[in-house]
């Protein structure tokens, strides 16, 4: 059974039910054991917009591919209303954002029909992911940087004045 990471993103309506309903759709296709990191309101990044996003991680086994994955997260968001992965090639605001961040402790690269690339190429620069990827997964290292997620995260520490705020006691 292998093991996925997915990232968890909304930032318009009624974030937490959204984040909830997300984590619904991964548990019934997931073939294992879930887990879900806490929750932590970020700011947006890359675009301007008032609204705070609300990010989360689960851990899911799977017996899946990686592209039936990511037609699936596609599919949910799809479903959840979300019409767009970006306007103009520019992020905006969104109902549900769902990344595959990890996939077996390995690099992937598939193209089918979309070019998919694991580790998420951007995931060492971003707290709304290392946050509670670390929660889940604090000892996993990056195969290609070589560091492990929480030094990542300390490292992202030291580099911004920026740093998610933990929602208390809601679980997923």
């Amino acid at each position: 059974m292998s093991t996925l990471c997915l990232g968890l993103g909304s930032n318009i309506g009624d974030r937490l039910n959204f984040l909830s309903q997300a984590v619904g759709y991964v548990r019934e296709y997931a073939d294992g054991l879930i887990e879900v990191s806490s929750v932590y309101r970020t700011q947006p990044l890359d675009f301007d917009t008032p609204n705070y996003f609300l990010n989360a991680v689960a851990l899911v086994y799977t017996e899946r591919s990686l592209i039936d994955w990511l037609y699936f997260t596609q599919k949910v968001e799809r479903e959840m209303g979300r019409t767009a992965k970006s306007v103009n090639k520019k992020y905006s605001d969104r109902i549900i954002d769902i990344d595959l961040l990890l996939y077996d402790r390995q690099e992937w690269h598939v193209c089918s029909p979309q070019t998919l690339f694991i580790p998420h190429p951007e995931m060492h620069k971003r707290a709304f992911v290392l946050y509670p990827l670390a929660e889940l997964f604090p000892d996993w290292v990056h195969p290609s940087l070589g560091y492990r997620v929480v030094e990542l995260r300390d490292t992202l520490d030291r580099l911004s004045d920026e740093r998610p705020v933990l929602i208390k006691d809601f679980s997923l």
